[in-house]
């Protein structure tokens, strides 16, 4: 019953960009896509709950409690039009099969929005003095390919582990195209550079710019 995404409104997009984002190195992609949402005024739609979530409930500022949940925004003021995914609750079970369960559930739901594409976003720890390079891996040589021309580098390990690896096989998976996406963080504390940086780069990356959305 839990493993489903709660609808509270209809999405009004038309084959947006599905962008996710899950604790990780820097919580760089938490950064990354929350200035995201505030650069394309996204507004939340519905909530995805789990078993597989730890068990416990958030508590609010105000004191109201919730599930733990991942929560979903779309906005139709950018063009191509976004949907973004995160939250600040990690899948918490050790079992392989609770992470194919989860990604599993949030691919299929990118599928039923028609997505274009979807674009996993997380931080890569770096001993490198240069933190401004970002990685990425995709499931279409030409994606990767593109993301190069404007700076980014080719994701050289050969695995691409957690949840943003999952995400993006589960979409070569489905037939969707996937990309991942990771900024260099200095260490596993929240990086707010790294996650400014991966923002500023989607944006130009994906040609993303702010329309007036009809009312």
């Amino acid at each position: 019953m839990l493993e489903r995404v709660v609808v509270e409104s209809a999405p009004d997009v038309k084959t947006p960009i599905f962008a996710v984002g899950f604790p990780g190195v820097g919580n760089v992609g938490l950064i990354a896509l929350d200035l995201l949402l505030k650069f394309s005024d996204g507004k939340k739609f519905g909530n995805y709950y789990s078993k597989n979530f730890p068990d416990h409930i958030v508590i609010q500022d105000d004191g109201v409690c919730h599930l733990p949940r991942l929560e979903f925004f779309a906005s139709k003021s950018v063009d191509p039009n976004v949907v973004i995914v995160m939250s600040n609750t990690p899948i918490l079970s050790e079992d392989p099969k609770s992470y194919y369960d989860v990604l599993d559930d949030i691919v299929r739901f990118a599928l039923e929005l028609h997505s274009s594409m979807l674009i996993a976003v997380d931080g890569v720890a770096t001993m490198s003095e240069k933190l401004d390079i970002i990685h990425v891996s995709a499931t279409d040589p030409k994606l990767v390919i593109d993301f190069e021309k404007l700076g980014a580098h080719s994701y050289e390990a050969g695995r691409l582990p957690g949840s943003i690896g999952l995400l993006v096989g589960l979409s070569e998976y489905h037939g969707l195209k996937g990309i991942g996406l990771l900024g260099s963080a200095a260490s596993f504390l929240p990086d707010n550079e790294a996650g400014k940086r991966v923002h500023d780069f989607l944006v130009k990356a994906l040609h993303l710019t702010r329309v007036d959305a009809p009312v």
